[in-house]
């Protein structure tokens, strides 16, 4: 009977599990959508520097929250545009935070000033929302009309109901003007 060294039992064991590894690819939810104008539903951006994008934590298969949405109608000769993205909050401790884009009557492919809901019908809202509902915490941020606040169509196509582009938005708190804070390198690619 023939005997095989432990060593090349290990050489044979290490060559056959370091070739036949799997390559994972594993969705880093820190990673910013790629910039695309296919309606391939996707938004994100950077909110204080820090990665957001829509997501949620929920464990059901049968019906998980809502993350995104897009829609456009018009009334009474206005034409609306909107995305809303949700960032469900992981933890029961933990905060949720909305992400609300609005257009309405400007679907050029020029540079769209972001005012604030007070002003115009075009802006950006961006709202914590505290676990338990504690309204000492609720927080509303509204863009306010800078060079910073922007958003910029790289398509609207009211035919195949795609609309992409980018945005950026300097914002504070509508019930703190002290508290603010900074979106930036924003981009959506979604259908309506």
């Amino acid at each position: 009977m023939k005997t095989h060294s432990p060593s090349l039992i290990f050489l044979l064991l290490l060559l056959v599990f370091t070739s036949c590894q799997k390559e994972e690819k594993t969705k880093d939810p820190a990673i910013l959508p790629p910039t695309t104008q296919n309606g391939s539903f996707t938004l994100g951006c950077l909110v204080n520097s820090v990665p957001w994008i829509p997501r949620h934590y929920s464990n059901s298969l049968i019906s998980p929250p809502s993350v995104l949405s897009s829609d456009y109608y018009e009334n009474d000769g206005v034409k609306t545009f909107n995305i809303i993205g949700t960032h469900w909050r992981e933890f029961e401790s933990s905060d949720t935070e909305i992400l609300g884009i609005v257009v309405e009557n400007n679907f050029t492919f020029d540079t769209i000033i972001l005012d604030s809901l007070r002003y115009s019908g075009t802006y950006l809202n961006y709202i914590i929302e505290p676990p338990d509902d504690r309204l000492e915490d609720f927080k509303s941020f509204q863009s306010i009309g800078n060079v910073n606040s922007w958003l910029i169509f790289s398509k609207f196509d009211t035919i195949n109901r795609i609309a992409s582009g980018m945005f950026s938005a300097d914002m504070v708190n509508v019930n703190d003007s002290l508290d603010s804070l900074k979106i930036r390198q924003g981009t959506f690619d979604v259908r309506f």
